[in-house]
């Protein structure tokens, strides 16, 4: 799935990408090939594999679409 980063904290290693509509919580951990500052940016395209857990919907795998 393609989305859009929607807010993303570096101090925390968490935020949430944009898909559909629907915000997607996203860990650090969750983030392959991490971009060149170590963060994801409010405003880049990223592709994701959704997931639903216990606390919400989850962006898994997800990677910086280069441009």
């Amino acid at each position: 799935m393609k989305g859009i980063v929607k807010f993303y904290n570096t101090e925390k290693g968490y935020g949430f990408v944009k898909a559909n509509n629907i915000d997607y919580f996203v860990h650090i951990r969750d983030i392959k090939g991490m971009a060149p500052n170590g963060s994801l940016l409010p405003g880049q395209n990223v592709e994701f594999e959704a997931q639903t857990n216990a606390k919400g919907k989850t962006a898994k795998n997800v990677q910086v679409l280069v441009d």
